[in-house]
């Protein structure tokens, strides 16, 4: 789940591995932190089923499924989107941890 994730927010998993790799394990940890909620809610059904939504959402892939995968159900879609959005309204740019 947390390379599928790098999907969707490459330039956040970009900020946690430069921070490990510094030695700034701190602002790592907390932007995981900021991360682990939308993580667990993607698999809250069958992998890849929240990923694909996700990425549907940013507009990267059409959201067509094959049989077996089935669409995201609507409770699930709401929780996603919210944290997304969440998300997504971060500018990790002025992020300092």
């Amino acid at each position: 789940i947390i390379s599928s994730i790098s999907n969707v927010f490459p330039e956040y998993m970009i900020f946690i591995i430069n921070n490990v790799y510094s030695g700034n394990y701190k602002s790592a940890k907390e932007m995981f932190m900021k991360m682990y909620e939308l993580i667990k809610c993607v698999n809250m059904e069958p992998n890849p089923i929240g990923i694909k939504f996700l990425l549907e959402e940013e507009g990267l892939i059409n959201g067509y499924l094959e049989f077996p995968l089935r669409k995201l159900s609507f409770n699930n879609q709401i929780k996603l989107k919210k944290l997304f959005e969440g998300l997504c309204n971060e500018n990790i740019s002025d992020w300092q941890g």
